[in-house]
């Protein structure tokens, strides 16, 4: 074959491809960034907002310390490195206590029954999720019965 013809047939398969992608992939731009409505939300949506809230007070600190933690590595000198760490650790313990007295807050305006739903997720937490297959050993199947008679 030609070259100019295979090159002429190269450019038109690499254009094809691009509007087939281009008209197939259309479709999936139109899905809005929002949660769609036929999808279930979380089980436990907005739960623990108070931590998402604690960051977010936070946040600028958190920058300021780890640049000063950059910084110090880039000075090399011990003292400045174990302050800048101290600070970090200072914005830390104040998330902590933040978290915990939002969590506190929370815990004893609970009823009854929803501090024990707590509780129990609470409890499962770290545990291997369970198997949902019944936990029976396979038994063989049993011997076929030794009644009949061939005669």
């Amino acid at each position: 074959m030609n070259k100019k013809l295979l090159i002429l047939l190269g450019i038109s398969l690499a254009l094809n491809c691009g509007f087939i992608g281009y008209f197939a992939a259309r479709p999936c731009r139109s899905i809005p960034p929002q949660r769609a409505r036929f999808m279930p939300k979380p089980k436990h949506h907005g739960e623990f907002d108070f931590m998402k809230q604690a960051f977010k007070d936070n946040e600028s600190r958190m920058r300021q310390a780890h640049r000063a933690i950059g910084e110090a590595f880039k000075t090399e000198d011990p003292d400045k490195i174990k302050t800048a760490f101290a600070a970090a650790d200072e914005v830390r313990h104040q998330i902590d206590v933040q978290v915990q007295n939002a969590m506190i807050e929370r815990f004893m305006k609970m009823s009854a029954k929803e501090r024990q739903k707590f509780m129990r997720r609470f409890g499962d937490k770290g545990k291997p999720a369970k198997h949902r297959r019944d936990r029976r050993e396979f038994m063989p199947p049993p011997p076929p019965p030794t009644d009949c008679e061939d005669e």
